[in-house]
């Protein structure tokens, strides 16, 4: 206990190595919940202000579980809140989705599983292309991701077989499983940062609600547009938290995989896993 309230003293002095300090000693924090505000307030200064110091905390290890899952947790319901209190034709390019019967807990429901399950599926894609795109150079990565895209949708569009559709996911299945097991770390930590950027679109979400309060489709469209840039600035350092590769490279990377993982969800979508319903949730987030 002594070491711990040295520990703080040095905070109080030091604000410049507050963030380092706090991540050092993070194990005390489920024990003590004095410092549950001033580490989280820490995270979230990290994040906005120094994400390069915040992935690398995050990576080793420093950084565990609990603040990637409150962020997230907490993004999600003040999001399901937000759904359920926007017009469904707001903005106008949604009022095509024509989402049946909404309300807070099924957008709450959609959210904790297939939005958990859409994170993890960019997060497989996410760091599969890395290592590709290190692996080799920039002509190749981008052939192999193209002509891969195009087989997989190409047999995705001719499969009418129920039978041989469940062989494809169980396929890709396999593959994630092979994934998972030979990069377990790199997995994690970016499952970790995916959940831990939620704080950005949870900053948004006033704007939004102000937004739709006004009537204000151009106050929307500016705002996540801009909070698409800064989530794309934010999955750039992460990427380069676990291989140093070029800017062009990563955003190359957050493409292709938003594209596998729509695949994988129409795959999922062709075996009646997935309701017509909830995919025009899943769109609308």
């Amino acid at each position: 206990m002594r070491k711990i309230f040295e520990n703080l003293k040095v905070w109080q002095k030091t604000k410049k190595h507050m963030i380092v300090n706090l991540f050092a000693t993070y194990h005390i924090f489920p024990y003590q919940h004095v410092y549950i505000s001033s580490y989280f307030r820490c995270c979230v200064k990290a994040l906005i202000l120094n994400p390069e110091v915040f992935f690398r905390n995050l990576k080793i290890g420093k950084i565990n579980w609990g603040f990637p899952l409150a962020v997230y947790f907490i993004y999600i319901i003040f999001n399901s809140l937000f759904l359920n209190y926007k017009p469904l034709d707001f903005p106008n390019e949604t009022a095509v989705l024509n989402i049946l019967n909404p309300s807070f807990f099924f957008y709450l429901g959609v959210q904790l599983f297939w939005g958990t399950l859409l994170s993890l599926f960019f997060v497989l894609f996410a760091l599969f292309l890395t290592k590709l795109f290190y692996a080799f150079k920039l002509p190749i990565s981008l052939f192999s991701c193209l002509l891969s895209a195009l087989a997989f949708f190409y047999i995705l569009k001719s499969l009418d077989n129920f039978l041989l559709q469940c062989i494809m996911l169980l396929i890709s299945a396999m593959l994630i499983v092979l994934i998972i097991r030979k990069d377990t770390n790199n997995f994690l930590f970016l499952l970790k940062a995916a959940f831990s950027v939620n704080l950005i679109s949870f900053l948004f979400l006033p704007i939004a609600f102000l937004s739709v309060s006004l009537k204000s489709e151009n106050l929307f469209l500016i705002s996540e547009l801009i909070m698409s840039i800064w989530l794309l600035t934010l999955f750039v350092k992460a990427i380069k938290t676990i291989n140093n590769i070029s800017v062009l490279k990563t955003v190359l990377i957050f493409v292709f995989s938003a594209v596998g993982t729509f695949g994988l969800f129409y795959l999922i979508l062709k075996i009646n896993l997935l309701s017509e319903n909830t995919l025009k949730v899943i769109l609308s987030m």
